[in-house]
């Protein structure tokens, strides 16, 4: 027998949103969908709190195994959607309208085995057809998506995959946060070699170039050697998702203009500005605009140490003060070549980048091992919920 999704859900929690609070108000902390994850757990870090009159809390209450589904919103790498556990106290947190808050029905199917199930039909694509665009922002259409199909194995059989998968998924975490501690690590080995250092020094001082990335419009999506990165792929270590390319003229171009060499530091400087990543030996690549390349001066400014600081709260007071733009900030080069930088010792910095090379051999450790067990996670979901048809 054919199972929808809207069989096995009790009700669907109205999303509130209520009032500013003002002096002697009750609030309610109200999750939203920037406090969801594309891995399903929920952030309950930064909730907004809200007043909310109580004969409305009543009904809208979240509940220990209530799913969370992004109603509205989406970007251009995902599509609106997915889903989030509810694991938080009882009859404190409510969502708002942006969020499809669904109850399973307890005595047919186990909540953690929905939540798994309606997780692999997302990233598989199986909701692809379940949502439209409209002024750049995608609406879930709710009847199509509970009108997909549902797999209702046994308690057992439900009870076996939930264990499994809960158990990979729990590994990752801890993987995850000993990555976290690794970067703090950093951090603090940061402050404590250069946190005293009193003579500063100009951005501009320190170093041969500071520019930004091609102002050539991207070709788009393809499989070529010719990236071209955005802020988007900067991270400590780049990502490549959404990557765009240009034309092999274009690229050589622009290669010979930022001639990117190993220890150049890239920034971004539209957008979330500020995130940092130092260009390694074999890495060929350009760069959006939104990018700006700074190269250090040999003997003078080690990019691992410029990185670093440009991490620090003194550094992002520094860049955010000189941001521009209400809606989306950007960086000026002119005021980013005044960024006041600590003229540490160089030998010092190199001690420090030592440090960060093998703090950099254990993070590369740990995210093998996160990148085998999402792997296993990916290649259980597929063995649990890939023989379903629509």
């Amino acid at each position: 027998m054919k199972h929808q999704i809207s069989d096995v859900i009790l009700t669907e929690i109205k999303g509130l949103w209520g009032d500013e609070p003002v002096a002697g108000d009750s609030v309610t902390p109200v999750i939203k969908t920037n406090n969801m994850t594309y891995e399903g757990y929920i952030n309950y870090s930064d909730l907004t709190m809200r007043h909310i009159e109580k004969s409305k809390l009543e009904k809208g209450y979240l509940l220990k195994g209530d799913l969370l589904i992004e109603k509205s919103g989406g970007t251009k790498y995902h599509s609106v959607g997915y889903v989030n556990f509810f694991d938080g106290e009882n009859d404190k947190y409510v969502c708002n309208n942006f969020v499809l808050a669904l109850r399973p029905n307890a005595t047919i199917i186990r909540p953690k085995y929905l939540f798994y199930q309606l997780k692999y039909k997302y990233e598989s694509g199986k909701f692809a057809d379940c949502y439209n665009k409209t002024t750049g922002i995608q609406n879930l259409q709710v009847k199509t998506y509970l009108s997909k199909g549902v797999l209702i194995p046994s308690f057992g059989e439900q009870d076996r995959v939930i264990k499994t998968l809960d158990d990979i998924t729990t590994n990752i975490h801890v993987k995850q946060n000993q990555l976290n501690k690794l970067d703090s690590l950093v951090k603090s080995r940061f402050m404590e070699m250069f946190g005293n250092v009193a003579t500063h020094e100009s951005l501009s001082s320190l170093t041969t170039k500071i520019t930004d990335g091609s102002h050539l419009p991207p070709r788009g999506i393809d499989q070529s050697e010719y990236l071209m990165l955005s802020s988007q792929n900067v991270h400590n270590e780049l990502s490549l998702e959404g990557v765009r390319y240009l034309s092999k003229e274009d690229f050589e171009k622009e290669n010979q203009r930022t001639d990117i060499q190993p220890n150049d530091v890239l920034l971004t400087i539209v957008g979330t500005i500020g995130r940092t990543h130092v260009v390694k030996p074999g890495e060929k690549y350009v760069f959006q605009r939104s990018v700006g390349v700074i190269k250090p001066m040999c003997s003078k400014l080690d990019g691992t140490y410029l990185a670093n600081y440009l991490q620090t709260p003194a550094a992002i007071s520094q860049l955010e003060s000189g941001g521009h733009g209400s809606s989306q900030k950007g960086i000026y080069l002119q005021d980013l070549k005044k960024l006041q930088i600590p003229a540490a010792e160089f030998a010092e910095q190199k001690r420090f980048a030592s440090f960060v090379e093998l703090i950099d051999k254990s993070r590369f450790i740990v995210q093998s091992q996160i990148k085998d067990l999402q792997e296993l996670l990916d290649s259980k979901m597929d063995e649990y919920f890939g023989g379903d048809e629509e």
